[in-house]
């Protein structure tokens, strides 16, 4: 036998539960210490987020054609960029080809009170509506 297991063959019932309680201490200190260095650094990049999304985007200069797509759809979200309703609408166009279809409202999902769980439903709720293409 090696020396650690003739030490623990020797050791009497108290002895060993001594281990048992210093392992058990150690060990809870080393995961409390992680899950503390996860937390400090779960913090640190919210912080980090909060930061970058508080920088003002720089507008790009409208394209003619999407000017005019964000012009003839109706008045929206007065926040929205009428470049992302040309956009959106751009979209739709292309995956409905061939039939009409009518914006009725454009809105902000989530925002600052969304959580992460939120936006996965959502996603998840918007993956289900398949739509079908017909071809002609």
């Amino acid at each position: 036998m090696n020396n650690l297991a003739t030490r623990y063959a020797l050791m009497t019932g108290f002895d060993r539960m001594v281990l048992a309680l210093s392992i058990l201490i150690v060990g809870s200190l080393a995961v409390m210490i992680a899950l503390a260095l996860i937390a400090w650094v779960t913090s640190l990049l919210e912080g980090l987020e909060s930061s970058a999304a508080q920088v003002p985007a720089q507008p790009a200069a409208e394209p003619h054609a999407a000017a005019q797509l964000a012009r003839s759809a109706p008045a929206l979200d007065s926040n929205l960029d009428p470049t992302i309703i040309a956009v959106i609408t751009a979209s739709i166009a292309a995956l409905l080809t061939g039939r009409r279809f009518r914006i009725h409202q454009i809105r902000m999902a989530g925002g600052p009170s969304s959580t992460a769980w939120g936006q996965a439903g959502r996603q998840s709720i918007h993956a289900s509506h398949a739509i079908e293409r017909k071809t002609r």
